[in-house]
């Protein structure tokens, strides 16, 4: 049933029995007791009529309820599952990046003690030419 439709028949519903009651009441040749007993059935039809729409209104509301509360369930467990990837995600990341980081400062450091060796054996090296240079001066 789409929206507002229940309530609209119902509206029209209402409309015409009222319509259908008055004119009911003037043309037919009853007496007032006879007009009042009509008048009763027709309020007992109404009101068993405007009883059968509230139920139905009810129901239906209550179903959409369940269908929006079961969507709602399933977006936020999506909405889980995303952040739990997401955060997998930025924790791959962030070990890669500690890894990269400690390997660069091994060959930082591997780099650091080859030019200090290679700067000690350039000394060594220039001291053994001076020492060269001064015996053959000599």
């Amino acid at each position: 049933m789409e929206k507002g439709k229940g309530l609209d028949f119902f509206l029209g519903f209402l409309t015409g029995t009222l319509v259908g009651a008055a004119i009911a009441i003037i043309l037919a040749p009853q007496s007032g007791e006879e007009t009042r007993e009509y008048l009763k059935d027709q309020a007992i039809l109404i009101k068993d009529k405007a009883s059968e729409v509230a139920s139905d209104m009810r129901d239906k509301a209550t179903e959409i309820a369940g269908e929006v509360k079961d969507k709602a369930d399933k977006m936020r467990d999506k909405a889980v599952v995303i952040a739990t990837e997401v955060k997998q995600s930025v924790m791959e990341s962030r070990d890669k990046l500690k890894s990269a980081i400690s390997s660069a400062k091994k060959d930082e450091k591997l780099v650091d003690e080859t030019e200090s060796e290679t700067s000690e054996e350039d000394k060594k090296e220039n001291g053994e030419l001076k020492d060269l240079s001064n015996s053959a001066d000599i």
